[in-house]
């Protein structure tokens, strides 16, 4: 029998979680040292505007975990090792996973690295694994709401109400060179922005997702939670962007991007700042409603366009440096 505990790893502190969730391991681990903004642009992931047709919270989570976040990673120059199952019932070897994933977070956790895993708690989010006690049978885990969440069972790793298994280990970093990680990163966010299809066919992306969003506010199934929750999460977002292509812009030597194209990515982010002010989310616990839907859809549709020209103009500026 054996434990470990990492101590002094912090809380996942971004309203992206497993964005969040990097950013603790790689302050806990020294392994690269970067500003939330340049994270989350850097990667691709404040790029990412994903909406459920009736504006149900899932949509910043839902997308190809294991695909997206190593290349994420990998545009900054991160390796990580990556597992992911989804429990599907009368799945006859999940046991031998949840032994296989647990061996690699303690292997980890030996080597002094916290883990990323999906639902470490009741929280529908990603978080940390930061110790194990064998004895116990618990990890030690780190969330998006709690300063001290009680610690998983072995047992009831994988198992929530979302079941996927999922554990990732940042295991090493090399350096990426600077003009390669902007070039990419925008690749990333112009090809999200217009991407027609999503893994599901009831969430949609990018451009499209304004439009979702627009619809489902004059819509009987619209979600008041859900929406509040997506407009926090992307107001930060929009913010990290906006800081992301302003530093860009000033940084990068071969991709030149107009004055405009940064005022207008502070105007979308001072909008949704104002949009998530307006329909302020409480917490999983309180009551939402949202009013005043019209005039929401109507700012919605002006800070569409205002991005419809800021992907233009990127797309320009990366053709142009070629």
């Amino acid at each position: 029998m054996s434990s470990k505990v990492l101590e002094g790893v912090k809380r996942v502190g971004l309203w992206n979680s497993f964005m969040g969730s990097v950013k603790a391991v790689l302050e806990y681990t020294n392994m690269k040292n970067i500003e939330d903004y340049m994270l989350m642009g850097s990667t691709g992931m404040a790029f990412r505007f994903v909406m459920k047709s009736n504006c149900d919270a899932s949509g910043p989570t839902v997308y190809d975990w294991a695909s997206e976040h190593f290349t994420m990673l990998d545009r900054i120059g991160i390796f990580s090792d990556i597992t992911l199952l989804f429990r599907e019932q009368g799945l006859n070897t999940f046991k031998l996973a949840q032994v296989s994933a647990m061996e690699k977070i303690k292997k980890a956790i030996d080597n002094d690295i916290p883990v990323i895993i999906w639902a470490p708690s009741s929280v529908m989010e990603f978080g940390i694994i930061s110790g194990y006690d064998d004895e116990q049978r618990v990890f030690f885990v780190r969330d998006v709401c709690e300063d001290e969440p009680d610690p998983l069972l072995y047992d009831n790793l994988g198992i929530s109400m979302i079941p996927y298994l999922y554990v990732h280990v940042l295991e090493s970093c090399i350096d990426v060179a600077q003009e390669k990680m902007f070039r990419s990163s925008l690749v990333y966010g112009i090809k999200e922005w217009n991407k027609k299809f999503h893994v599901s066919s009831s969430y949609t992306c990018g451009n499209a997702a304004y439009q979702s969003t627009i619809d489902a506010l004059s819509s009987e199934r619209f979600n008041d939670f859900g929406f509040c929750y997506c407009m926090a999460v992307y107001a930060q977002s929009k913010e990290f962007l906006a800081e992301y292509i302003k530093e860009l812009s000033i940084r990068s030597k071969e991709i030149k991007i107009p004055s405009k194209t940064v005022e207008y990515c502070m105007d979308i982010s001072d909008g949704f700042r104002e949009i998530s002010m307006r329909t302020p989310f409480l917490g999983p616990k309180k009551v939402h409603k949202v009013d005043c839907k019209k005039e929401l859809a109507l700012y919605l549709k002006q800070l569409r366009e205002k991005e419809e020209y800021v992907m233009k103009s990127l797309e320009k500026a990366i053709g142009s440096a070629n």
